[in-house]
């Protein structure tokens, strides 16, 4: 089985008993009945706190049926091959980039109802840039390097991997290496969250002979 995926977790009566009195309090507040008077059919809707973002990306679902028929089950279906059972409002974490149908199905004493939410989940959750200084001059030739990350999260919380052409590699936000030889140099620099997501950048070293 692939460890990415998440199985169906079976119903317990736990969980149907916690999905029953979030539902209905959700029912009682806005001042609606429980389902069983009248003919109002039900609705299903459902709800993600993001939608988008780079991998691996954890969405947190919510969702309400209203009025909520006594007897109600719900099933999940997040698009990935993972799912849920009787759960108002599971966490699921994408690990692959890719888009995502994710669908609430609701099923009760003589009907049922569905809604779905689309998630898009990216390769790389935020942007960076390099600055190299200078990016080019004769050999052997100093170079200082120093990345930053479009995100909130401060450096010190992120980790940085460097490579920084003909095999030498670096850490930190900030680096530097002398390039003893003329030619072309490849850099890249990929940046790391707590929560395993990543951004990178690249740019290049151009070292030339003294005796040019």
């Amino acid at each position: 089985m692939d460890p990415n995926v998440q199985p169906v977790v079976p119903a317990d009566e736990s969980a149907v008993d916690l999905f029953a009195q979030k539902q209905a309090a959700v029912a009682i507040a806005r001042g609606k009945n429980d389902g069983t008077e009248g003919d109002v059919s039900p609705s299903v809707s459902i709800g993600a706190d993001v939608d988008d973002g780079g991998a691996p990306l954890t969405v947190h679902f919510t969702s309400l049926i209203d009025p909520l028929p006594r007897g109600t089950h719900v099933l999940w279906d997040f698009g990935d091959g993972g799912g849920a059972r009787d759960d108002p409002s599971p966490t699921h974490t994408y690990r692959t980039p890719g888009d995502y149908n994710a669908t609430l199905r609701a099923d009760w004493p003589g009907g049922s109802g569905e809604d779905s939410a689309s998630i898009s989940v990216d390769e790389e959750a935020f942007d960076v840039e390099i600055e190299a200084e200078p990016e080019s001059g004769e050999a052997p030739l100093r170079v200082r390097f120093q990345a930053s990350a479009d995100t909130d999260v401060p450096a010190s919380r992120l980790r940085f991997e460097w490579d920084l052409g003909g095999g030498v590699k670096g850490a930190g936000p900030t680096t530097e290496h002398v390039y003893m030889n003329p030619g072309s140099y490849p850099v890249t620099v990929v940046v790391t969250n707590l929560a395993g997501q990543h951004g990178q950048a690249q740019t290049e070293i151009d070292v030339e002979n003294a005796n040019d």
